[in-house]
């Protein structure tokens, strides 16, 4: 069995092919203490990740609305249309009133007096 630097211990096997492996096992000594560097470069690597993973959620969520932004959008086409197009019967109702009106006021004016109290017009 040999030991490296930071304490783990390498025993040798073989492996189904024949060849020689090495096997990590791990030491149970504490593992020595990190450098200063050692230890700013891990917060450099730890705040990196922490942006990346909130660029990543920042760029979802602006997907995100835009995308609700854009459903939005087709239903206020779609209601305009249906607001076109009740305008439009609208319209159409108010013609076909009126001309029931005139036929009323002209059916009365040729002497029919039946139900001609029941308009009020």
């Amino acid at each position: 069995m040999l030991e490296n630097s930071q304490g783990a211990s390498f025993s040798g096997s073989y492996g189904l092919s024949g060849l020689k492996e090495e096997q990590r096992v791990p030491s149970l000594g504490s593992s020595p203490p990190m450098s200063p560097i050692n230890m700013e470069s891990q917060e450099k690597i730890k705040l990196e990740r922490k942006r990346q993973r909130n660029r990543v959620a920042a760029s979802k969520c602006r997907r995100r609305k835009l995308e609700r932004i854009a459903k939005l959008e087709d239903k206020v086409k779609l209601l305009k249309g249906e607001n076109n197009d009740l305008s439009v019967m609208v319209n159409k109702l108010k013609q076909q009133v009126s001309i029931l009106k005139e036929q009323v006021i002209e059916h009365a004016n040729h002497g029919c007096d039946i139900g001609a109290s029941h308009f009020s017009l």
